[in-house]
């Protein structure tokens, strides 16, 4: 058991290092929209990269933080009927809606990993004047899933334990 959880932890520690990325991304790419807006409506000297790149980072970030987000329990659920329910119903309940979980990381891995592939060959770029790289957002698909699939199966152990013995595995 304790090298189950060391497992656990460590797969907790990926999920949430993820999360901690993502949030000073966010701030990054706050920071870089508000000079753009003031270098456009300002100084009227937009540039062609900056509404672009933020999106595309965004759409990175988004991937990237599933797997913090699952791990912090902010994906919704339908708590009016959840929340009436013990402990180990939640955790049997969360066992037999895992086979959807694992069915849509199954889809985005094998989509999302080709499409990454093709995008580093064919070194991919969007059709816009700046021509922006598409591989780092094809490449996040996967590397997003994987993540999501890591924590999702931490999730699912901690399920069982729960189911079985009616406690928290921490």
């Amino acid at each position: 058991m304790p090298k189950l959880k060391r497992v656990l932890s460590v797969i907790d520690a990926i999920s949430k290092w993820a999360g901690y990325v993502v949030m000073f991304g966010t701030l990054a790419i706050t920071l870089l929209l508000t000079l753009e807006v003031v270098a456009r409506y300002v100084f009227n000297a937009p540039t062609l990269w900056a509404t672009e790149s933020t999106s595309i980072a965004y759409g990175v970030m988004v991937l990237i933080a599933g797997a913090y987000v699952l791990l912090t329990g902010g994906h919704v659920n339908m708590d009016a009927l959840y929340n009436r329910l013990s402990l180990r119903k939640r955790a049997a309940l969360d066992i037999f809606t895992s086979v959807f979980f694992f069915i849509f990381c199954a889809i985005l891995l094998r989509n999302g990993i080709p499409l990454a592939i093709k995008a580093v060959v064919l070194q991919e770029h969007s059709q816009s004047a700046w021509g922006a790289p598409w591989w780092p957002t094809r490449i996040a698909i996967p590397i997003g899933a994987f993540l999501i699939l890591l924590q999702g199966l931490a999730k699912l152990i901690r399920d069982f334990h729960t189911a079985v013995t009616g406690s928290k595995l921490v």
